[in-house]
């Protein structure tokens, strides 16, 4: 295994010990080239995961990729299905530390205005602390999410793919966004989790990093505006 995909393993998933030395134990040649396929993807874009460039990254012959694979198109979505499945359980787990801590406060009826805008700070103060915390931990993981969710012209059924993973992590927030009394939920969390994957995309500049503080002013004016429905 590469350094670049021992690496992938340990900042990519958010994976526990246990699990990571399951995977470490367990990976199959099919595996090891979804895994090798994901490091060029995080590298170089889709455009950049071509059968040869995966198998030399995997280790691998060539007519070993195209034994299980297909197609190139087949590649780009098994790929994605495996890093969809290994993710978003780490994914809905700090979303769920956001929307515990959103369910201890009174429901937002029994708020004034200026109580609102107080929760708007907490919660934006809580959410720029995880992205600024986590996102260089698990720069390729961000990597990869950007790469599918915003690449030009992908494959329709791999477009597909991705609006059903998107569509999961709405339905979390918005959920709790309903429990807590919220209006127009599901916009909001989809605006919301827009401007959270803007800010782990940013995060990937290593060059000019954005501050926690950048993070936080701009999500929560957000949702002070959310919070006046």
């Amino acid at each position: 295994m590469t350094r670049c995909l021992r690496r992938f393993h340990q900042s990519c998933y958010l994976l526990s010990a246990v699990a990571l030395a399951n995977a470490a134990t367990a990976r199959t040649p099919r595996i090891a080239i979804l895994d090798a396929a994901l490091v060029c993807i995080a590298c170089n874009g889709l455009a950049g995961a071509s059968h040869r460039v995966i198998a030399e990254q995997a280790g691998v012959t060539l007519s070993l990729t195209t034994y299980f694979f297909s197609s190139r198109d087949d590649i780009l979505l098994q790929a994605f299905d495996h890093f969809a499945e290994r993710t978003l359980q780490g994914t809905q787990s700090w979303l769920s530390e956001i929307g515990d801590y959103l369910l201890t406060l009174p429901r937002l009826r029994e708020h004034n205005p200026e109580w609102r805008n107080q929760i708007a700070d907490m919660l934006a103060e809580r959410i720029s602390e995880f992205i600024t915390r986590e996102s260089p931990e698990k720069a390729f993981g961000n990597a990869i999410e950007v790469t599918y969710m915003f690449a030009y012209q992908q494959p329709v059924e791999l477009r597909q793919r991705v609006k059903e993973y998107r569509a999961q992590l709405v339905a979390i927030v918005a959920n709790y966004m309903i429990q807590f009394g919220m209006q127009n939920v599901e916009v909001n969390a989809s605006l919301l989790l827009g401007t959270v994957h803007r800010w782990e995309y940013e995060c990937l500049n290593t060059v000019i990093r954005p501050s926690r503080l950048q993070v936080r002013d701009e999500i929560a004016q957000l949702l002070r505006l959310m919070l006046k429905d």
